[in-house]
């Protein structure tokens, strides 16, 4: 997929239709981690290279089932307003009437694998509970060392690797 419409169609309207504070360094984040997760916008599910052709990661942002199910049936179940913010996002960006208690595993996954805009919304609710802020939108090695620290925790990326893969995301205006 091509990166500027990625932003453009993907990503922007759909934090913009969220509504959360954070303006272009959540949008760089989210574009940013995108970039990098799915080896730019190429992978959809998550490549091992070992015996098992597929990891657990799905979308663009490399979502595991326990990571997504959290954010659901924990967080989003006790932040009523978040969920709602997401909800809205859907039915304003896809015409469709999501209900976070609709959605069972086997849901999920298809919902992460097939809608780009479901999957962004989950990444910006993936960041938001940290209380640590934003770094500044121009701040390409702070974005990344946020990525590496509160989503890539305990994974094999590093701040050079985000950097070299989502360096694309400084142009995005």
């Amino acid at each position: 997929m091509n990166k500027h419409d990625f932003y453009e169609v993907i990503v922007s309207p759909t934090l913009d239709a969220m509504g959360l504070p954070g303006g272009l360094a959540a949008k760089r984040l989210v574009l940013g981690t995108a970039l990098h997760e799915s080896g730019g916008l190429q992978f959809i599910r998550q490549r091992t290279g070992g015996r098992s052709l597929y990891g657990p990661g799905l979308s663009f942002y490399q979502f595991e089932m326990a990571t997504v199910e959290w954010l659901a049936n924990e967080y989003l179940a006790r932040r009523a307003d978040l969920g709602d913010a997401a909800e809205k996002a859907f039915m304003q960006l896809s015409d469709q009437d999501l209900k976070w208690e609709d959605l069972d595993p086997t849901a999920l996954k298809v919902k992460l694998e097939s809608d780009m805009r479901f999957a962004t919304a989950l990444c910006r609710l993936r960041y938001w509970p940290i209380r640590e802020p934003l770094p500044q939108a121009t701040d390409l090695q702070g974005l990344a060392r946020y990525w590496l620290k509160h989503y890539n925790a305990g994974g094999k990326g590093t701040v050079n690797k985000f950097v070299r893969d989502a360096r694309f995301i400084m142009g995005v205006y």
